[in-house]
């Protein structure tokens, strides 16, 4: 089997995930260093904003990932749709939160944002781990990285557990947002190709 570059938009989004788990880090060591309460509301708005941020992008790039490193199942199609759409969930509930910091943070709002949370959770969590195995199976992604989509779902967990339990998230944070980058290892992977393929295909198929 020979082999082409990964489709230019592919590469392209791995840049831009690169981005996002540096911007991740960043938000974590800086809540480190200068703590980010309620009274500091520009700050809260800004580490909103960046994983909104964060979770559009992964949430494009498992899209991605579907449709171009997962094998062609109805069950692969489930669960790429479902996380992709969880993911873009999780997104707006973040940018939703800042309300909670508000004026409009009564309780009828916190407990919408926190069951909207939840179903977002349940919905690219599980899809994440059905979808990383037809990744697998596919066996286009090689390397310890394929188990990416594994990782990000589980480290959900313990984030969603500092969270409730209102303890400190910056380094759960930060790991999370480092497991990005094997999101762009694989986005960025060469692809197989058949060997029977015209040399115009394989050239044609890496400018995509």
């Amino acid at each position: 089997m020979s082999e082409i570059p990964a489709p230019l938009f592919s590469r392209q989004l791995a840049v831009a995930v690169v981005v996002a788990a540096l911007l991740g880090v960043a938000a974590a060591v800086a809540t480190v260093l200068v703590p980010i309460d309620r009274s500091v509301l520009g700050l809260v708005v800004a580490r909103q904003i960046v994983l909104a941020l964060q979770l559009a992008i992964v949430a494009l790039a498992v899209f991605v990932v579907w449709r171009t490193l997962a094998r062609r199942t109805r069950g692969s199609a489930v669960a790429g749709l479902a996380a992709t759409a969880g993911l873009l969930l999780f997104g707006v509930v973040q940018l939703a939160t800042i309300l909670v910091d508000t004026d409009w943070g009564i309780r009828p709002v916190v407990i919408a944002l926190e069951l909207a949370a939840l179903l977002a959770a349940l919905l690219f969590v599980p899809a994440l781990l059905a979808l990383n195995v037809s990744v697998i199976r596919q066996g286009a992604w090689r390397g310890v990285t394929r188990a990416t989509l594994v990782v990000i779902a589980l480290l959900v967990v313990p984030l969603g557990a500092a969270q409730v339990l209102h303890a400190p998230l910056a380094i759960p944070y930060g790991v999370w947002s480092l497991t990005f980058l094997g999101l762009a290892v694989g986005l960025g992977a060469r692809r197989d190709v058949p060997e029977y393929s015209h040399p115009v295909v394989q050239q044609g198929a890496a400018r995509i």
